[in-house]
């Protein structure tokens, strides 16, 4: 996976300097902001892993947010940065199906017949 080809964003993060059950994780995001401001506060990693790409380690986590959205965060260890992969709400990939909208958060979704 190229990380450049995603959307850089900003993340506010703890790093852990050894195991404790609170921290689970190498970095342990909280919050995340895209570049046109929107904020997303993280309620808890829903899945995490990480893998060698290019002799750097890149660490690759599923987060469910406030606003019930389900995004994918990407750190990579080689340019020491963050990235946004996806995001979904409701199945729907927001970031594909509105590749324009101003704000994720205030985009209606289309409503699926069953």
């Amino acid at each position: 996976m190229k990380a450049e080809l995603y959307e850089p964003v900003s993340v506010l993060f703890v790093a852990r300097g050894f195991s404790r059950k609170e921290l689970p994780y190498k970095f342990t995001p909280y919050r995340f902001e895209r570049q046109n401001g929107e904020s997303f506060k993280i309620i808890r990693v829903s899945m995490y892993h990480n893998d060698f790409r290019g002799g750097a380690q890149q660490f690759h986590y599923t987060v469910h947010t406030e606003g019930d959205f389900y995004c994918r965060l990407l750190f990579d260890g080689e340019t020491l940065s963050w990235r946004l992969i996806e995001v979904k709400k409701e199945g729907i990939n927001l970031l594909k199906e509105c590749p324009d909208a101003d704000s994720i958060k205030t985009v209606d979704l289309p409503v699926r017949a069953c």
